[in-house]
């Protein structure tokens, strides 16, 4: 697997912390009074599992030292809970440096976090207390892989300590800072802090005595900053460079008794070997690390011992033996585990407890490329080594479980794609192509499909509670810039969400349920009805892959290297960057857009009919539509045969999402539509939106809406607006990109971010989005596009129509006007945008200029294909088809009356 760093052990290791946790105890205890009450001899109690503890503490005996400690708590949580003292906080304060030091890094959370709490009711505490608390927690995060949070109070405790002048903490932070940024991936920022720590640690040397040198481990730091610095430089630049970093750390480890690390400094210069293919280097250096083991134990750096042989076995061509080895590291991690077939893996009730998820992640994904290089010799492992892909998929649940930060679970969801990716090569070399359906849907829109179940979990509370917990929520929005806000904010959230998990047993439950739906019963609910056909991609780092399913079951196809397929489509794509790009060269872009239809489509073998798309990658910026289906040498651009003229289509973010529907909610009001933008009277930054030249001008003719212009159309009152209506329609200004800054969308006073829009309360079956770029934004890898489409979705929406670029007011004028007349004559939500976009070609009266792509393929349609019932208002359409009714009626009764033919008698 990628990215195995293995970075310095910190807070904890006796030869750094040892001194300064005992004096975190301030002298002996005093003699007690024979005669003490019984609160004297509790204190006692806890005082003497306090020193009892410590001694274990500096033996080393970290499991040990954390149950006396805990003992030492109970008692002083009796004793202070409702005066907190300095001893309350040392006392957890330890225990959670402890349990981080056994390994419990979930465990070691809630201690840390108390004494964080003790610490700050106290006036009289150094702040450098609570600072190496929160070292502590932050190396806890970073273990358990909650990178977020860690990066946060990292930035926060480092800053701080170094305008204070608190060198423990400046030397603890920096190193905090490095390896949270290898554990991240994020290697030049590694470096960055790693040469930051070096430079400063030069400089206290060369001012230090030889006493403070020593009291504050200064020789040790500096160790730190070289192997961190190596192991950046190994990913990012040459073993060579790192190596030197690596010699120039080990001897003074060596020197120093720091034997934990290093073992890890020797096993991750193995692991430069290994990239290098300097096999013999590597075993060597392996060895060493393995024999280690036998002056200090530790089973984190036992298993990477083991995985780094199995790398090594690997390069020496050797699979079973390599197989065998990465089995052995997880076993490590595990007690009682202990393998024995080559598809064996953990029990799901060890992997969901177990500290080290992030590890087992990877050294699963090690024992299925094994598995893969022995089935390529001609080996049965086929199941496995599926077994081992099902068993990685609940693993990376599990994970997401465990973390809260938005940013952390993107991170993941992108780590894991290359093993659906692994696991879809797999199921598509070996026919198994149903089980291929469940690695597709799990690639997709997951956190969508976790954040839905969670507000659904969260409309079975009382009132009161659902509105408190979306009040913590905003807070946690609201305090982004500021750190401790933020924290404190996240802390809030968590503790009233564990309260609510234990008062409403069902909440939990329901909100975290993930299930997909098996593929022939998605066919039966929502394909076979409407004559539809599935077609699913995954945009994988190496190859793409595609999916569909009829009423012959689930068919998979390979499409090609990713890279080729990935400049394909970005080459349609650009032919929208304006609307000039198709007109001044109409013959490319039919050329391009036939290319991307023989790449994506043709290869699937399709009969003409419905299409339900789920996009990946880089064709989620596709409008699909306007893909041309033949090669042409008459370039008309109204007479292209657009891929719109053999299928309908529409688009959803997975089959499960889709099937698990959305509870239904009492909606009352009818079309409610607004039109910030049309007389002027907003803000100069944005351009007035004729209202004559709207398609709400039209719409509000023939059907009844609560129409909100201008001043009328505010943030306040969409926000008040958009818990009742059944169709939202938004005619406005909207910006996005495909980069990272936050999409918004435009009212009259203010701007609705989709950071904000996430905690509103949208209850509309379906939402228009007359804007420009609402369905575009950063691409997140196993999410989609995280633009504002999803996040009314993401919000409550039941569907949404969005656009791919920038709207024209002639052209989506236009469609929407069509989209709305198929609607009011019983069209479904897909099929009326697909009729819509029909209408537009087939109009004689549009130019053939007029008909390029850009001005009627931008819209997309994501949701359910159902019908909904628009309101006739009174003097538009409603009456027009009352009067043709009754003058069909008259007619029908003067035929039958022979009234008709008097005069011809």
């Amino acid at each position: 697997m990628d990215a195995k760093n293995y970075t310095v052990l910190n807070t904890g290791k006796k030869s750094v912390w040892g001194l300064l946790v005992l004096l975190c105890f301030s002298g002996a205890i005093a003699a007690q009074d024979m005669r003490a009450r019984p609160q004297d001899a509790l204190k006692a109690e806890a005082d003497s599992n306090y020193l009892r503890a410590l001694d274990l503490y500096n033996a080393d005996a970290y499991d040990s030292a954390a149950y006396w400690f805990k003992k030492a708590v109970d008692i002083r949580e009796e004793l202070y809970a409702g005066n907190p003292t300095v001893e309350l906080g040392k006392a957890n304060s330890n225990l959670g440096s402890s349990l981080l030091l056994n390994g419990d890094y979930f465990a070691a959370e809630p201690p840390l976090r108390r004494a964080i709490e003790v610490f700050q009711q106290l006036d009289t505490v150094p702040e450098f207390r609570v600072a190496r608390a929160r070292n502590e927690l932050i190396s806890a995060w970073t273990e358990r892989g909650d990178f977020d949070l860690a990066e946060r109070m990292a930035q926060l405790v480092y800053r701080r300590a170094k305008e204070e002048g608190d060198l423990e903490n400046t030397l603890s932070g920096l190193l905090n800072l490095s390896n949270l940024f290898l554990r991240k991936e994020a290697y030049e920022a590694s470096k960055k802090s790693s040469r930051e720590l070096r430079s400063y640690v030069i400089s206290l040397i060369a001012q230090a005595s030889p006493a403070e040198r020593e009291d504050f481990y200064l020789d040790l730091y500096l160790a730190y900053a070289h192997q961190n610095l190596a192991l950046g430089l190994t990913k990012t630049d040459s073993l060579s460079q790192a190596e030197t970093y690596y010699l120039i750390a080990i001897p003074t480890l060596m020197a120093n008794g720091d034997v934990a690390n290093l073992q890890i400094a020797r096993n991750n210069l193995a692991l430069g070997y290994l990239r290098t293919n300097q096999l013999m280097a590597a075993k060597q250096s392996i060895d060493i690390a393995r024999d280690l083991q036998q002056s200090f134990y530790d089973q984190r750096n036992l298993s990477v011992t083991e995985d780094h042989y199995g790398e090594y076995y690997l390069k020496q061509g050797e699979p079973a033996k390599a197989l065998a080895a990465f089995q052995r590291a997880q076993a490590a991690l595990i007690e009682g585990y202990q393998p024995t077939a080559p598809g064996d893996v953990p029990p799901d009730e060890a992997l969901r407890n177990s500290p080290f998820q992030t590890d087992l992640f990877i050294y699963l994904g090690d024992q299925a490329r094994a598995l893969e290089a022995l089935i390529e010799t001609g080996k049965d492992y086929e199941i496995p080594q599926l077994n081992v892909y099902r068993t990685t998929d609940r693993l990376i649940d599990f994970i997401r479980e465990n973390h809260s930060g938005g940013a952390t679970k993107l991170f993941w969801r992108q780590k894991v794609m290359p093993v659906y990716e692994a696991a879809i090569r797999r199921c598509h070399a070996s026919g198994r192509t149903t089980e291929a359906f469940h690695f597709f849907e799990k690639s997709k829109a997951v956190l969508l499909y976790e954040a839905l179940a969670g507000n659904d979990a969260l409309s079975r509370l009382p009132d009161s509670l659902r509105m408190h917990y979306n009040i913590l929520s905003q807070r946690i929005t609201d305090a982004e810039g500021d750190t401790l806000a933020y924290l404190k904010a996240t802390d809030e959230r968590a503790a009233f969400q564990r309260q609510l998990e234990q008062d409403y047993p069902a909440y939990r439950q329901a909100g975290m349920e993930l299930s997909v739906i098996e593929p022939m019963a998605f066919y039966e609910r929502h394909l076979r009805p409407e004559g539809k056909i599935l077609v699913h991609y995954l945009f994988g780092l190496q190859r793409t892959y595609a999916m569909t399913l009829d009423g012959d079951g689930v068919h998979t196809f390979d499409l090609g290297r990713s890279d080729s397929l990935s400049a394909i489509a970005q080459k349609m794509v650009e032919y929208f960057a304006t609307s000039s790009e198709i007109v001044n060269d109409p013959a490319g872009y039919a050329r391009a857009a036939h290319a991307t239809y023989l790449a994506f489509i043709k290869p699937l073998h399709l009969p003409p009919g419905p299409l339900l798309l789920i996009p990946d990658g880089p064709l989620t910026y596709l409008p699909f539509s306007a893909m041309v289906t033949e090669a042409v040498t008459d370039v008309r651009l109204g007479q292209l045969p657009y891929l719109l003229q053999r299928h309908p289509v529409s688009f959803i973010h997975s089959a499960s999402l889709l099937d698990r529907g959305r509870a239904a909610a009492p909606l009352t009001d009818p079309v409610t539509a607004f039109a910030p933008f049309t007389d002027g009277s907003a803000t100069p930054d944005y351009p007035v939106l004729p209202f004559e030249q709207d398609e709400l001008s039209e719409l509000q003719k023939h059907f009844a809406i609560d129409l909100f212009r201008d001043q009328q159309a505010s943030l306040n009152q969409f926000v008040e607006e958009a818990a009742s209506a059944r169709i939202l329609h938004l005619s406005t200004h909207a910006f996005s990109t495909t980069g990272t800054a936050s999409p918004h969308i435009a009212f009259h006073d203010s701007l609705l971010y989709l950071r904000d829009l996430y905690h509103q309360q949208i209850s509309a079956e379906m939402v228009v989005l007359s804007a420009c770029q609402t369905n575009i934004g950063q691409l997140a890898s196993g999410e989609g596009v995280l633009g504002l489409g999803r996040g009314f979705l993401r919000a409550g929406a039941g569907s949404i129509i969005a656009s791919l670029w920038n709207v024209n007011a002639f052209g989506s004028g236009h469609i929407l006007r069509g989209f709305y007349d198929q609607l009011g004559q019983g069209s479904k939500r897909g099929m009326a945008l697909h009729e819509a976009q029909l209408g537009y070609l087939a109009d004689e009266s549009i130019s053939q200029r007029n008909k390029s792509p850009y001005l009627w393929a931008g819209f997309t349609y994501y949701g359910p294909d159902e019908a909904l019932q628009l309101e006739p208002c009174s003097g538009g359409w409603g009456w027009l088809w009352l009067a043709v009714a009754g003058l069909l009626l008259l007619v029908g009764w003067l035929v039958l009356s022979g009234s008709l033919w008097a005069e011809d008698a």
